[in-house]
C-alpha cells in the first residue's frame, strides 16, 4: 500500500499519493481486523508508517510550494517526525528540512532557529542540515542588511558565520565562494584563527584551479591580514611578498605586509594604545618605509586613508629610531610640521581624523619626545 503511494508521488499524481498514505495510516492501521503481534509484521508495519507519514508530508510540501496546499499540513505531518521515528537517519533531517522551510514561510522566526538549532544537534554531518543552514542564512542576511543597532548587528552576523560553517561542513563538494564568505565573516568578528583556517583551506583547495586569480586578489591579502592579527609576521611576508615584488598587490596587502615588516600600533577597544612586533631589521623598516610612502601618495591628503597611511610610516620610523637615532629627528620633524598645521594644531584633531587615529597620533608624539 504503501509503495503504490511512493509510486504515484514519484508519478507527480499527488492527488492519488495522498489519498494512498492517508487510507494506510488513517483507515488500514486503525481497523481492528489489521492488528498484529508478530514481531515481523511490527517491525515492517513500522517501516512502512514511517514511510507513508514522511512522504505524505513530502506530497504536502510540494502542494504547498505549488499554491494548492498549506504550510501547516507540512508542519502537522512532518513537525516532531525526527522524535516519532529517531531510527530514520535518512527520512527525519528532510523531514525537519522541509518543516524549517515551512515555518520560513510562515515567517515564524523563532520556530525556524529552534528547528535549525535541533537539526544541528541531531544531524550535525547531514547535506539537509546543511540545506537548512543555507536556508536560515538567508533569514539571518535579510534581518542583518535592515538591523540598525550595531550591538544586534554583531549577533546576526555570528549567526550568519556559523550557519556557513555548518553549510561548508556538510556539503559534499567544497564551494569556493561558501568558504570565502564565511571566512569574511569570521574576519568581521576578529575571529582570526577561524578566518586563517578557512583562507588556508581555501588556497589549497582552489589556488591552482579557474579561482586563482581571484584568490590572488582577494583572498591571499585577507590571509596576510589575519597573520598580522594572529602576530605571525613571517606567514605574512611569505604570503604577500611574492605579489609586492610582482606589483599585483592591494592596497590593503600592501598596508598588511609593511605592518609585518615594521611593526604596528592600533587603537584598543579598551581605549588605549597596541604595539605589535613586525620583523623590524634596518632593512624591513627602509622596506616599509617605502611602501607606505607610496601608499600614502596614492590617496589624497588630509583623508582618513591618508592619516593611516600616514601615521604607520611614522610609526615603522620610530620603530627604526631604536636603530638608527637619525631617524628619530626625521619623525620629530615630520611631527612638528603636522602640528603646527593651523587645521589641527597640537591636538591633530581634524574632521577626516577617527578619535582613535588621533589618540594614536598624540601617542606617538608623545613617544618621540
Amino acid at each position: 500500500m504503501v509503495f503504490i503511494g511512493v509510486a504515484h508521488e514519484r508519478l507527480g499524481d499527488l492527488a492519488a499519493a495522498e489519498k494512498a498514505f492517508s487510507d494506510y495510516l488513517n483507515v488500514f492501521l486503525k481497523d481492528p481486523k489489521n492488528q498484529t503481534t508478530d514481531p515481523r509484521k511490527l517491525a515492517a508495519r513500522r517501516e512502512a508508517q514511517a514511510s507513508s507519514t514522511f512522504y505524505w508530508g513530502r506530497v504536502a510540501h510540494k502542494q504547498a510550494k505549488a499554491g494548492s496546499g498549506t504550510w501547516d499540513k507540512v508542519i502537522e505531518l512532518l513537525g516532531g517526525y525526527e522524535d516519532e521515528f529517531p531510527e530514520q537517519t535518512n527520512f527525519a533531517p528532510a523531514a525537519m528540512l522541509a518543516v524549517l522551510e515551512a515555518y520560513e514561510a510562515k515567517g515564524q522566526r523563532p520556530k525556524v532557529r529552534e528547528t535549525f538549532e535541533k537539526m544541528s544537534r541531531l544531524f550535525p554531518a547531514s547535506p539537509r542540515t546543511g540545506a537548512g543552514a543555507a536556508m536560515y542564512y538567508a533569514v539571518l542576511k535579510a534581518d542583518f542588511d535592515k538591523e540598525q543597532d550595531p550591538a544586534k548587528k554583531q549577533a546576526l552576523l555570528r549567526e550568519m558565520a556559523e550557519n556557513l560553517e555548518v553549510l561548508n561542513r556538510t556539503s559534499p563538494q567544497a564551494s569556493y565562494t561558501n568558504m570565502r564568505t564565511e571566512a569574511s565573516h569570521w574576519m568581521d568578528l576578529s575571529e582570526w584563527a577561524k578566518a586563517e583556517a578557512l583562507y588556508e583551506a581555501i588556497v589549497q583547495k582552489f589556488g591552482a584551479g579557474t579561482d586563482a586569480e581571484d584568490i590572488e586578489k582577494f583572498v591571499l591579502p585577507r590571509l596576510g591580514e589575519a597573520y598580522l592579527m594572529l602576530r605571525k609576521p613571517a606567514k605574512v611576508i611569505e604570503v604577500l611578498g611574492p605579489m609586492v615584488e610582482s606589483k599585483k598587490v592591494t592596497r590593503s596587502g600592501a598596508q598588511t605586509y609593511a605592518r609585518a615588516l615594521a611593526g604596528w600600533a592600533h587603537y584598543s577597544a579598551e581605549g588605549s594604545v597596541q604595539v605589535e612586533t613586525g620583523q623590524g631589521t634596518a632593512a624591513d623598516l627602509e622596506k616599509a618605509t617605502g611602501i607606505l610612502n607610496q601608499l600614502e601618495s596614492a590617496v589624497q591628503s588630509w583623508t582618513a586613508d591618508w592619516y593611516q597611511f600616514r601615521f604607520d610610516r611614522l610609526y615603522a620610523y620610530y620603530v627604526w629610531s631604536k636603530l638608527d637615532s637619525k631617524k628619530l629627528e626625521y619623525l620629530k620633524s615630520e611631527l612638528n610640521a603636522m602640528s603646527n598645521d593651523s587645521a589641527l594644531g597640537r591636538q591633530f584633531k581634524d574632521d577626516e581624523m577617527s578619535e582613535p587615529q588621533r589618540q594614536l597620533y598624540l601617542w606617538l608624539a608623545q613617544q618621540a619626545q
